[in-house]
């Protein structure tokens, strides 16, 4: 072990005095304690090196810059000594953020001091190439995984356009489609002043409506006797929330139901469906649809920002579809669905395969 101001040059980052008003359409990248924050029009270096993200939550994170570059403030930059180091080789050692030792208690960072007696581990150079070529192969790998992953949620668009988007569709209006639900209706005008961190009742909100997944971000509250006396319509498993306001306008998803009794926002509207009509997967989907999109921008209202009433969504237009149908659409998302959890899985074991492989490269034992 040695250390690394044996090997590399440490400089403070941000020496041009370059910010986020300095930045341009095209350039040079311009690298900042979250890695590159955007492009600038001078470059300040150009070798590779690897830059240290040195105050903040993520001190500690590093990335490699290569080609012409330039830094920002709040880094550490480290030049290694290209006879002797393989930048790659280095990056992938020292982007470990526990490894780092961080002072200061309220904002954490990195002293330039600690940076230079930091040790690491040098073995011959053709041997730090070999490790880095094997570890830049298993990065492609995730990427590859992280892609597959990315392009799933678009094959349930990309199936229900490819059934339902032709010549032959029938369309109905959206209002008329849902003259037999259970349920079709805004959720619940609740003030600040009705509400109660104790109360045994979920206030949902539009943070928690995804585009066609529940998130499950909020935690708001009030008594069940508070939601009676408002008249609240309580939530149950499968029905469809449709967000009124962005980002989207118009999301949908399935709400999964809860272990406590769950109402909603007034900018949140519940659907219900009558399952001798709809199957929510489908009916979901066809609202989430790019043409839904389309028809729902047309409607929406506000100057600052945009929103949609119930009555106007009532006004779009979706597929007529016999429920069967949408039944084996549903099963199909749900074949999608079983293939992206198993994606989803594997991931997460690769990367603790990958986290392994690092260890076990730098202890000399790959």
């Amino acid at each position: 072990m040695v250390a690394l101001q044996s090997v590399a040059e440490i400089k403070g980052g941000g020496k041009l005095g370059l910010s986020g008003k300095d930045f341009v359409d095209d350039g040079y990248p311009a690298y900042g304690a979250g890695g590159i924050n955007g492009m600038v029009s001078q470059a300040e270096y150009r070798r590779p090196a690897v830059v240290l993200s040195s105050i903040g939550a993520r001190c500690g994170k590093c990335f490699l810059a290569e080609g012409e570059w330039t830094s920002l403030a709040n880094t550490q930059l480290i030049l290694p000594d290209l006879d002797r180091v393989d930048p790659r080789f280095l990056w992938y050692q020292l982007d470990d953020e526990s490894r780092w030792h961080r002072s200061g208690t309220g904002q954490p960072f990195i002293k330039p001091s600690d940076v230079k007696s930091h040790q690491v581990w040098m073995p011959p150079l053709d041997e730090q190439r070999r490790i880095a070529a094997i570890l830049d192969q298993a990065d492609a790998l995730q990427q590859s995984r992280q892609k597959l992953l990315a392009a799933i949620p678009e094959l349930t668009a990309s199936l229900f356009a490819e059934m339902y988007y032709s010549e032959r569709t029938d369309w109905v209006e959206f209002g008329e489609a849902l003259s037999t639900a259970e349920v079709f209706t805004d959720g619940d005008w609740v003030e600040s002043k009705d509400q109660d961190p104790q109360g045994g009742v979920r206030l949902t909100q539009l943070a928690d409506v995804g585009d066609g997944i529940w998130l499950n971000r909020s935690s708001r509250f009030l008594t069940v006797e508070k939601a009676k006396e408002l008249r609240c319509t309580f939530l149950a498993a499968d029905d469809i929330l449709v967000a009124r306001m962005p980002d989207p306008l118009g999301r949908a998803c399935i709400f999964p139901g809860d272990v406590r009794p769950c109402v909603t926002v007034v900018d949140v509207c519940v659907i219900r469906p009558d399952p001798r009509v709809h199957e929510p997967t489908w009916l979901m989907a066809a609202i989430n649809s790019a043409k839904f999109r389309t028809q729902l921008a047309q409607f929406a209202t506000g100057t600052t920002r945009s929103r949609i009433s119930r009555r106007n969504l009532g006004k779009l237009f979706i597929p007529d579809v016999p429920v069967t149908e949408q039944r084996r659409f549903a099963d199909a998302v749900g074949q999608i669905k079983q293939f992206e959890d198993s994606a989803l899985r594997a991931s997460r074991r690769y990367d603790e395969l990958r986290s392994s492989l690092r260890a076990t490269a730098f202890a000399g034992q790959l």
